[in-house]
């Protein structure tokens, strides 16, 4: 494997257990922490710094935005939280100003560096990150869905009984109150969970409206969601570093939309290799649909 660079920039919750991720993984030879917060930062390095006899990893440090010239990863995970009751649209008037100042700090970034984008709301930002850096598309998009769709197959597989790993699904569009579930492309197996005699409607729409309410939960009792998400990103770049070529729902360029949303795609190191065919009901086309507008009046 190759010496790889990995830049995170943010080093609050999210940031830090990333950091922590990718440490326990073995990913990269070596690990920046980045954030305005120098004192809360060097406290992350020093702390993060105690796994390093026990990870392959080599290095871990404070940095700054320069050392992302030289990174072949870098994690925007920077940026506000979303508080209670706090709508995406204020949430984003918020973060797009913290944002556009990494940006214009990361512009010496290399032409084959890969940017993984964090901060909610994700759809958004990416967008914002895609107008401001001197990269190809297919190398800026964000962890979407994927955790949603993590989610789907935990509940899936306590309900049927049976590993996540044997569910076949995604929550694809917008990574919000527009996302939905292609129950038609879903399947255990190879078996369409259509053939489920008793998983009818309601129950489809009772375990969408779980998983799109699962991290307001989770908000509601801890303040935010951080292990799920960083075990995420820590999936994404295990992909990226080893080419594993991995099918995933990210949230991706839609280049005739002019946006980003989560669709399938194959991921390996060259960042988005592939789009992968949208099979979509008649239903599910038009709730597509609704994510764009969504996403658009944003």
């Amino acid at each position: 494997m190759q010496h790889y660079k990995i830049t995170i920039v943010g080093a609050g919750a999210v940031g830090a257990t990333t950091a922590y991720a990718l440490l326990l993984k073995n990913l990269g030879s070596e690990i920046i922490l980045v954030d305005v917060n120098e004192k809360r930062c060097s406290g992350e390095i020093l702390d993060l710094s105690d796994v390093l006899p026990m990870s392959l990893v080599n290095t871990i440090k404070k940095g700054t935005l320069h050392d992302t010239a030289t990174s072949d990863i870098i994690i925007i995970a920077a940026g506000k939280r979303q508080e209670i009751g706090q709508s995406r649209v204020d949430l984003w008037q918020e973060n797009k100003k913290i944002i556009s100042q990494i940006t214009d700090g990361l512009q010496q970034i290399q032409k084959n560096a890969i940017v993984v984008v964090v901060t909610n709301p994700v759809d958004l930002v990416s967008l914002l990150v895609k107008e401001k850096l001197p990269l190809h598309h297919n190398k800026i998009f964000s962890t979407g869905t994927l955790l949603d769709t993590e989610r789907l197959k935990k509940f899936l597989g306590c309900h049927f009984n049976i590993a996540p790993e044997s569910i076949i699904s995604h929550v694809l569009g917008e990574h919000g109150e527009s996302q939905f579930i292609p129950w038609s492309s879903t399947y255990i197996d190879t078996v369409s969970i259509s053939q489920f005699k008793n998983f009818n409607s309601s129950l489809q729409n009772e375990f969408a409206l779980k998983v799109k309410n699962e991290a307001a939960g989770i908000i509601a009792c801890k303040g935010a969601t951080f292990f799920g998400i960083a075990s995420c990103v820590a999936l994404v770049c295990e992909i990226i570093i080893y080419n594993k070529k991995v099918a995933l729902p990210l949230s991706c360029y839609q280049e005739k939309e002019n946006l980003y949303l989560s669709v399938p795609v194959v991921l390996g190191k060259e960042g988005i290799l592939e789009y992968l065919p949208l099979i979509l009901s008649q239903e599910e086309q038009e709730m597509l649909q609704k994510s764009v507008l969504c996403l658009k009046g944003a």
